[in-house]
């Protein structure tokens, strides 16, 4: 059985908190969604190297990688504004995050 959906998922709500600490609070909107698909797109690549992904390099393999990266940047977005966003722990980290 294939994991690999499951783990992008579950890879996007850890993505979270990782996000906010890259990310700086007063930083504008369109830096912080720039950030957010980048650590999207590495995780997702991690994600498929955790899964078993990339023994030879074929459009499978890019076309996994599109959709690993759309779960893992989805399923962060939507942890972040519905559960993560207005927390204590958030502002921690966007404020002890990358100056």
């Amino acid at each position: 059985m294939d994991y690999s959906f499951l783990i992008a998922t579950i890879a996007g709500l850890i993505a979270a908190p990782v996000i906010s600490f890259l990310k700086k609070q007063d930083w504008p909107d369109e830096i912080k969604q720039v950030v957010a698909l980048g650590a999207s797109a590495v995780i997702a690549f991690l994600s498929i190297l955790l899964s078993g992904g990339f023994n030879e390099v074929t459009i499978n393999d890019w076309e996994s990688l599109t959709a690993q990266f759309g779960i893992v940047f989805a399923s962060s977005q939507v942890f972040y504004q519905q559960y993560f966003k207005n927390t204590e722990v958030n502002t921690k980290l966007e404020n002890s995050g990358v100056q």
